[in-house]
């Protein structure tokens, strides 16, 4: 699991490149290090969060009908 902090978009690679830490101990990845993780298509990307407002889910939705 991350605590992700800091989003950017590459338009030269057309990414976007979301930046933060991990935030649960395991045997990879140390508490606390800094991960990055590029999203380009076609990636597909599942978000999991147990409550989004009105605001942000219209967001995602016009986001995904692009």
């Amino acid at each position: 699991m991350y605590k992700w902090q800091k989003f950017e978009y590459d338009a030269d690679s057309d990414a976007i490149r979301v930046l933060g830490t991990n935030s649960r101990m395991n045997k990879y990845i140390a508490l606390g290090a800094y991960q990055s993780l590029d999203i380009k298509a076609p990636l597909t990307v599942t978000l999991i969060k147990k409550n989004f407002d009105a605001i942000h889910v219209r967001r995602l939705k016009e986001a995904v009908a692009e």
